[in-house]
Order: C-alpha cells, then sequence, then structure tokens
C-alpha cells in the first residue's frame, strides 16, 4: 500500500513519451534500494510497463555484455512462453490471433509477434545473429540465421544493436523502466554501453551491404521515432563505495551536466527513529512508548539500514532475547541486547545464521557461492559432481536454503536473496579450503562441459574460478594443469576481442601468460604467440591500456618470433602506434615490413613526373578488358601478398594524410599485384584509390569513373558493409560526382557516415562526413534543414568518438573543432539573413556544443593554414566565399577567392581538389569587379574560369550546364553585349 502512494512511482506514468529519463538511487548496503525499485517495477508492470532487470556482482567476472544482455534474454524468455498453449509463439501459435486480443495471454503472444516482425524490418540477418549469440533467447520471438565466423564485430556496432533492441521494445502503450542494480561494481565495457543506451537515438544501420538490407532498413528506419522511445533508466548503488574517481561517478557527472538529458537522484539512509519506533508499535502490537528503548537499541546496532534491522531482530528471536507470550505479549531482555557486539556490516548476522545450518547445506551453499551472487542452473548441473562420491547435493542445499529465505529461484536462475549473504558464504570458506574447492569446480566443469562439447559456453566461469586460483606455482604447480590454465585464458581472451572488451581481453591474455613456464618461447611457442599477440591488440585498442606495457609485450615477440609470419600482427600493431605521434617512421617502418614480406618499394627515386607516369602506364595497361577481369580474377592466397595488400593500404592512408602523390603511385602496385595474383579484400580500396588518383592526379574523369564501377562490382562480391564507409568516400567523394547529377551522390555519403557510425570507423566518419555537408549545401538543401543536420551529426560524432567515461575533460574533436564549427557558423549568419548585426537576445551564434573552443571562422582559418591542415582550410574557404557572395560582401568574395588562387589552383600541390565552386565564385566575383573598375586582370580571371568550366561541362550537362550559362551571361553582361547575356540568363 505504502509503494502505490509513493510520489516517486505515481510520477513515473507521467514520464511516457519523454527521453533519457533517468533515475539514480543510492544508498549503503542493506539500505533497501533494490526493493525499493522493484516493488515499484512490478507496480509498473501491472500497469502495462515492461520491467527489465539486471545486476551486477562483486565477485564473477562474466561473459562480456552478459549482465546486461540477461535483462533482455529474461524478457524474450517470459513473452515467448503462450500461458494459453504452453508453448513458445511461433508464427503458427499467432496466426489465430488478433492484434487487439483482450486476455493477457493474447497480447504477450500478440506483442512478441509484432517485436519479432519489427525487429527483422530494423536489423539485418547479420546484426540478429550477433545479438543472439549474447542474448540466446532471441531465436525464441525471431528467426535467426547462421551467423558467418567472418562477421567482424565493434563495440559501436554492439552499441547501435543494443540500442536499436532497446527502442523496437519501447513504446508509447509499452515504456521500458530498465533497472540497472549494483553499478558499484560495473565493469568499463558495460558502462560504455549504458552511456549509449541512456543517450538513445540510436541510428538505425542495417549491418550488411546487401541492397535488401539496406532497403529494409530505409523502408523502417522511420518507424521508431526519438518520440518514440519511452525509456526509464534507474540505476542503483552503494555511494560509499564509489568516490570521486569511480568510472561510475564520471559517467554520473557526465549525466547531470548533459541538458538532454533528466537525471533524478535518491538516497536512502534508512529508518530514523521515529519511523522504526512506529513500525515496531504496529508489529508488535504495543504502546509506541513502550517499544522506545528496544528501537533505540535495534537503531544503535543497525544504523536503520533495514536489512540490517530485520536480520538483527531475527536473531533476537533466534536467541531468545525477544520473546512472545500469550500471557505478557513481546518482551525483550535489554540488558543481554545492549551488551550485542556492534557490527559495521550485517555480514556477522548472516555468518551466525549460516552456522546454525547442516554441513551438507552450508557446503552446498558454499558452492553456489563461488560463482557469484546469482548462477545459471545449466552450470550447477556440470558440477553436481564435483568432488566424485564425496560430492554433496547441491540441489538439496537449494531447496533448504529457500526454506530458510537464503536464496530465490526466478527461471534459470538461483541467486542469493542478497549479496552480503553470498559474502558472507563465501568468507565463511578458509583461504586454502576456497583454492582446493574452486580448483574441484574448474575440473568439474571442463571434464564434464567438454564431454557434450559445451565448454565454450560456460569458457568465462572456468576461467574465472581458474584465475581466483591464482598462477603462483604455490597454488598452481602442476605444469600440465598450467598449461591448460594459459590455454583456457587465450581462448578467453580471443573470443573477448570478439565483443570486443578489449579491456577483458587484455586481463585474460596477461592472465595467461603468467601461468606460461619460463621456457615458454622453447616449449609453448605456439600458445605464446597466441597470447602475446591478444596481449598488443587488447592493451593497444584499450582506454585502460599502458602503452609501456605494450611495448614490453611487442619488443618480447619482436625478440622470440621465429619469422616475421608470426610477427606480422604485432608489427601491424606497432606500426599503428607509432602512426599516432609518428607518421614519418610508421612510413619507414611499413615499408621496411613490406621488405620483409619479399614486395619491396622503393619510393625514394619516385617524384610527381614518375607517379604520374606510373598511373598512365597501368592506366593504359589495364584497360579495355583486362579491366573487366579485375573484379573476375581469382582470390589472392598468397599469404604474404595478402599481408603487403594490407600494408600498402595503411600507407595510402598516411601518404594521404601528408598530402602527397605517392599513394597515388602505390594504388598502382595494389592493381598490378591483384591483376597478376588475384584480388584480397584491400584490393577493393586500392582499386578505389586507383580510380580517385586517375581524376586527382591526371584529371581523366572518364577512366576514373570507369574504374570506380568496377571497384563497386568488386566490392559486391566481399559483402563487407566495414567496406562501405572508406569505398563510398572514396569514390563518390572524388570520382563519381563529375559525370552523375551531384545530388546522387548525398545518399551513398550518408550511408558512408551512418555505417562508419555503426563500425566505429572515426577516420572516415569525418570524411564522409565533411563531404556531405559541403555537397549538400552546395546542392541548395534548405539552410534549417542542413542546419539541424549539422548539429545532429556534430552530436554523434561526439557521442561516438569524443566520449571517454574514464575522464571528466572534453574531448575535442578535429571534426566539430574545425569543419563544422565554421560551416555552422556560416549556415547560422545565412538563416539569419544577416552577417554583421549581433545576435538578438537569447539566440546563440555559436555552435550549440560544449566541446567547441573556437568560434570564430577566421580564427580557424588561420589556425588550419598555420597547421597545415588545406583540406579543412579548403573547406572552409569553399563555405565563406558562397556566404560573402550571397550577401554581395564582394570585397571578402574577392579575398577568398585570392586565397584559393593562392594556396591551390596556383600552388604546385599534384593534386586537384574538388575545385567546381571555387572556380565558379572565381568567374562570377572577377567579372564584377571588372565591371567596377575596368581592370583587365579580372576579365583574365574570369574568362580563365570560364574556360575551365567549360572543360567539365563536357562530363555532366546537369552539373555544370546551368553554371556555365550564368557565367556566360555575366561575361557577355560585363562586355555590354546585353542581348547575348539575356538569352544565357534565360
Amino acid at each position: 500500500a505504502t509503494i502505490r502512494d509513493d510520489p516517486i512511482f505515481n510520477g513515473l506514468s507521467g514520464l511516457v513519451g519523454k527521453r533519457k529519463e533517468v533515475i539514480m538511487v543510492s544508498g549503503h548496503s542493506g539500505a533497501g534500494k533494490s526493493r525499493l525499485v522493484r516493488l515499484g517495477g512490478k507496480l509498473l508492470e501491472e500497469r502495462g510497463w515492461i520491467f527489465l532487470r539486471c545486476k551486477f556482482d562483486r565477485v564473477v567476472h562474466p561473459e562480456p555484455l552478459s549482465i546486461l544482455a540477461y535483462a533482455f534474454d529474461e524478457y524474450f524468455l517470459s513473452s515467448a512462453s503462450c500461458p494459453v498453449h504452453g508453448m513458445k509463439n511461433t508464427r503458427d501459435t499467432y496466426d489465430h490471433l488478433s492484434p487487439h486480443s483482450s486476455s493477457d495471454s493474447e497480447c504477450t503472444c500478440s506483442r512478441s509477434q509484432v517485436i519479432g516482425e519489427r525487429l527483422e524490418g530494423m536489423m539485418s540477418p547479420e546484426g540478429l545473429g550477433i545479438l543472439a549469440k549474447h542474448i540466446p533467447s532471441l531465436r525464441l520471438v525471431v528467426n535467426v540465421p547462421a551467423l558467418s565466423d567472418t562477421i567482424e564485430v565493434n563495440e559501436a556496432i554492439m552499441h547501435t544493436l543494443f540500442g536499436t533492441l532497446l527502442q523496437v521494445l519501447s513504446s508509447k502503450r509499452t515504456p521500458i523502466l530498465f533497472f540497472i542494480d549494483d553499478l558499484q561494481w560495473v565493469d568499463p565495457l558495460s558502462l560504455a554501453l549504458l552511456m549509449e543506451l541512456v543517450k538513445g537515438a540510436r541510428p538505425f544501420l542495417p549491418l550488411s551491404s546487401t541492397a535488401e538490407a539496406e532497403s529494409n532498413c530505409k523502408q523502417n528506419r522511420n518507424q521508431v521515432s526519438e518520440e518514440d522511445i519511452n525509456v526509464m533508466f534507474v540505476g542503483s548503488y552503494r555511494d560509499n563505495e564509489v568516490d570521486d574517481d569511480h568510472l561510475l561517478a564520471k559517467v554520473l557527472r557526465k549525466f547531470q551536466s548533459d541538458s538532454s538529458i533528466n537525471m533524478t537522484n535518491i538516497s536512502l539512509s534508512g529508518f530514523t527513529i521515529e519511523t522504526l519506533n512506529t513500525m515496531l508499535s504496529e508489529s508488535l502490537r504495543m504502546p509506541v512508548r513502550r517499544v522506545r528503548s528496544l528501537s533505540e537499541m535495534i537503531i544503535q546496532k543497525t544504523d536503520g539500514r533495514p536489512l540490517h534491522v530485520i536480520e538483527f531482530i531475527q536473531a533476537l528471536t533466534m536467541d531468545n532475547l525477544l520473546m512472545h507470550s500469550f500471557a505478557r505479549g513481546w518482551k525483550w531482555d535489554a540488558d543481554s541486547i545492549d551488551i550485542c557486539q556492534i557490527t559495521d556490516s550485517v555480514a556477522e548476522l548472516f555468518a551466525f545464521k549460516l552456522r546454525r545450518l547442516p554441513q551438507d547445506i552450508l557446503v552446498g551453499l558454499q558452492i553456489l557461492s563461488c560463482f557469484g551472487s546469482q548462477i545459471d542452473q545449466h552450470i550447477l548441473s556440470f558440477v553436481m559432481d564435483y568432488d566424485g562420491e564425496d560430492s554433496v547435493d547441491i540441489t538439496a542445499a537449494i531447496h533448504v536454503a529457500v526454506i530458510e529465505g537464503l536464496v530465490e529461484r526466478a527461471a534459470h536462475l538461483v541467486s542469493f536473496a542478497h549479496d552480503m549473504i553470498q559474502k558472507a558464504t563465501i568468507d565463511s570458506i578458509g583461504d586454502d579450503a576456497l583454492v582446493s574447492l574452486l580448483r574441484k569446480l574448474a575440473a568439474a566443469l571442463i571434464k564434464n562441459a567438454s564431454a557434450v562439447n559445451e565448454l565454450d559456453s560456460v569458457l568465462f566461469v572456468v576461467v574465472d574460478l581458474i584465475n581466483r586460483i591464482g598462477s603462483s606455482h604455490d597454488a598452481t604447480s602442476s605444469p600440465k594443469e598450467r598449461a591448460l590454465f594459459a590455454e583456457l585464458n587465450s581462448r578467453a581472451g580471443s573470443k573477448a576481442i570478439t565483443v570486443p572488451d578489449f579491456a577483458g581481453a587484455a586481463k585474460y591474455a596477461e592472465n595467461g601468460i603468467a601461468f606460461l613456464s619460463d621456457s615458454r618461447w622453447e616449449t609453448q611457442y605456439d600458445l605464446s604467440i597466441r597470447l602475446y599477440e591478444t596481449a598488443v591488440l587488447s592493451h593497444f585498442s584499450s582506454l585502460e591500456g599502458n602503452r609501456d606495457h605494450l611495448m614490453k609485450r611487442i619488443n618480447a615477440v619482436f625478440e622470440h618470433a621465429k619469422d616475421f609470419s608470426d610477427q606480422f600482427g604485432i608489427h601491424c600493431v606497432w606500426i599503428k602506434v607509432l602512426s599516432m605521434t609518428d607518421l614519418s617512421r610508421a612510413i619507414e617502418e611499413s615499408l621496411n615490413a613490406l621488405e620483409r614480406l619479399g614486395e619491396p618499394l622503393n619510393l625514394e627515386s619516385i617524384d610527381f613526373n614518375n607517379a604520374r607516369g606510373e598511373l598512365m602506364k597501368r592506366k593504359e595497361q589495364f584497360s579495355g578488358e583486362r579491366k573487366k577481369k579485375f573484379s573476375s580474377s581469382n582470390r589472392l592466397l598468397d599469404c604474404n601478398k595478402v599481408r603487403a595488400m594490407k600494408i600498402m593500404s595503411s600507407l595510402i592512408m598516411y601518404y594521404h594524410l601528408q598530402k602527397s602523390f605517392l599513394g597515388s603511385y602505390i594504388s598502382c602496385q595494389m592493381i598490378e599485384m591483384s591483376m597478376d595474383y588475384g584480388h584480397c579484400e584491400d584490393s577493393v580500396f586500392g582499386a578505389a584509390a586507383f580510380a580517385a588518383a586517375l581524376v586527382t592526379v591526371l584529371g581523366d574523369i572518364d577512366e576514373g569513373s570507369d574504374w570506380g564501377r568496377t571497384t563497386l562490382s568488386l566490392m559486391k562480391m566481399y559483402d563487407k558493409e566495414i567496406l562501405i564507409p572508406s569505398i563510398y568516400g572514396t569514390l563518390y567523394g572524388n570520382v563519381f560526382f563529375w559525370k552523375e547529377p551531384i545530388q546522387s551522390t548525398l545518399e551513398p555519403l550518408a550511408q558512408g557516415i551512418r555505417v562508419s557510425f555503426a563500425t566505429g570507423n572515426v577516420d572516415f566518419a569525418m570524411a564522409n562526413t565533411i563531404i556531405y555537408i559541403a555537397r549538400s549545401f552546395n546542392c541548395g538543401k534548405n539552410i534549417s534543414v542542413l542546419t539541424g543536420e549539422v548539429e545532429v551529426l556534430a552530436r554523434q560524432h561526439g557521442n561516438h568518438f569524443g566520449n571517454d567515461a574514464s575522464s571528466d575533460t572534453p574531448v575535442y574533436s578535429p571534426l566539430v573543432q574545425f569543419y563544422l564549427t565554421p560551416v555552422y557558423n556560416a549556415l547560422h549568419d545565412l538563416e539569419r539573413g544577416d552577417t554583421k548585426d549581433p545576435p538578438s537576445e537569447g539566440e546563440e551564434a555559436s555552435f550549440p556544443l560544449d566541446k567547441v573552443r573556437l568560434v570564430n571562422n577566421d580564427d580557424v582559418l588561420k589556425l588550419t593554414l598555420k597547421t597545415g591542415q588545406l583540406g579543412c582550410f579548403h573547406t572552409i574557404l569553399t563555405c565563406e566565399t558562397a556566404k560573402a557572395f550571397i550577401f554581395r560582401d564582394m570585397d571578402n568574395a574577392l579575398k577568398f577567392t585570392d586565397m584559393y588562387l593562392e594556396h591551390f589552383w596556383t600552388k604546385d600541390l599534384h593534386l586537384l581538389y574538388t575545385a567546381i565552386y571555387n572556380i565558379f565564385y572565381e568567374a562570377l566575383v572577377n567579372f564584377h569587379f571588372m565591371r567596377q573598375t575596368g581592370e583587365e586582370r579580372y576579365q583574365l580571371r574570369g574568362e580563365n574560369a570560364l574556360m575551365q568550366m567549360k572543360k567539365w561541362s563536357t562530363h555532366s550537362d546537369w552539373n555544370f550546364k546551368n553554371k556555365l550559362l550564368l557565367v556566360e551571361a555575366e561575361l557577355h553582361y560585363t562586355q555590354k553585349d546585353f542581348d547575348k547575356a539575356a538569352i544565357c540568363y534565360e
């Protein structure tokens, strides 16, 4: 009755339809946090809410993301069970059900059907397969195909999939209460996912490059809008175990400062003397004044925490210190209670209760406690014979513990009623006895799970037991056992990387290395290579990675690897490390790697003329029918050549960052190798780079476009969505727009952005965003619409690539700082229709994000020019030129066109920038000044620009004809040939 009157939970129903609602419930252990939320959740379920719940554990380190995944797994298990038919919801089951059925059972079945259909519409088969690995019961409500082993998964993909799943489940009719308990023990990977789920509004992305998946995604992308996301997140944590440096505390500060998140904090401190006195008076049916002394003693002993109060009162009754008689009612021994030892923890009370249990029941509970506060009964089935004939009856122990209120059963889980009970139980085992018990449990799990080919399903549980035993020789002395433990850690590390959980993978790898023998490189070479490679990759990829430790592992492999093929993966990571601080050194080591692979590249003698000549040679050599054979050739099987192609792909990117023509030369070598020996995944990027080089270096738009089409054909053969950002950004950004309607390039660029977000490809997320925004502006997109897109994209870049949960310091995204901020400023000026008047009161003139340091476009221009960021400089210059011309600020328009000529058109860069609009405004501005001043130099500049536009117009009337006619009209008008000018204007 009390909870129904609680304004906290009565107010939840009014939050339906709002976004990003977070409630954090804090307090000490035993304060009643979990019970409060669970009671509220149960009542909300009765009102039609979905109640998702999960709980983190202090002991066990389970499979990555399995805690959050359990919340969904439990929901699908319950929703897939039809009470009417007692069977899972297959499509045959709900054929006869109306979508508007009135009974609870029919609504459950109908809801499962709707959810299944929406999931199939919102996600690709690959996405469903990835989710089903973490949420097995998902297969009960949706058809999930077999998942290919080649599917690449990363953290951004997992965030997108879980976010989309949450959006699919929620609606105004069925809002969600998502309860995450004991967040003080949350792991970094789960916390990062939780942050993304709270932010909400995940883009609906196809996880396949197939046309069918993309078509389905487009059709369903608008089915769930941001307004339809009805999720209330409720978390609980022990505030005495979360200091300012705790990861959770840092995340909560981010939530608190985020204007898009409505965060409510609730602190539970326990009973006051008045509330406890009233409760005891009602429970014991005694006057308030009579129980006052008992209330004071209980408050003194328990600090008023509900769980402590309950257990303390039960202990008093068991010790006959609180007794009831029919003659005198309740009475208590005040002197004995007063001398009871005061404890800071309720664990002592639980320990006393445990000691009263029969020995075999206690041992059974001790076995449960080794697996944490909750355990899947499927795992228990593998350890029933943990000690051979001396094994206790675990099932019987659970039965007694349930009666005693120590554990609870729910679906396939057995859980301790409170984690303090679990702690008291495992603390009741001596240190030596605990190591022995852990070893027996691990051995039983390995033996019995392997016998039915299910070791992989319990791998993380096994490895957790192993690593708690420890790698010291005192704990694990058998060489055979140590080798097995190292192997299992290696398997766990490799599996964690596929999630990906790099921090977890690093711990498994390091634990595995600790189990290796001192002669590991002689006696355990293959296992050592695998463990060190996992350690290097995970340390490099993890935010928590230690760079000194990373280099120690890298150097160990370099010292002991028998050949270069064994250290190739490590070498690639090392090159990436170098590229972050020393790009020239990274290029040098890449070239060294090619030489060791037997594919040397001598670039010292290559100048621009050599590169241009190589491009022309390969263009002629691989033209016509030979080009068509490129995509129909065999796969490249030579491992060293495949590795060389990967190195050359990286080199092209590095040289692109240096604005060097050498990337175009390397693309020629990649094309030649693919033609001669077969193609591989990196051949696709090599072909795209070759197509772009034909346009940007040779200016051969027709041949570049043909190679672009060949690249797309080859890309379809690999059918890997991870290729989309790099290939679409390269082709639609640099090649196809010269011949095809420029508006047609927007959707592929947008798809490149979406897939970049889904795959965590920060480089091409930035590249595709830059091109998309500039192209949208030049295509004449509505200014208000484009301004909104810039804001959304900037926030998505901040959400995906600008957050570090371990730091309170904002991360200044180069994209937001140097590209989107100036574009936003220009769009804001255009939207206001005035560049000089100050903004009106309450109107923001600068980019509305807290990550921006520079808001003045002139300052950004100067900084980008000073630091050599010519791509950024060019983007801002083009935008500012257009804005100045639109507002007829012709002096500034001329200044910007002068800057373009100085830094791009007359400078020997050897690379053709996308100059269409710069040349267009060059013509218009100079003809204007010719009319104003009569100076011939302006007419000469305008005519040169006109000649260039005539050349371009031969490739695409759609893109150039109107602009060309306008420039010709301006020329005739300048020459006072008004008749011809009028014809061109018309």
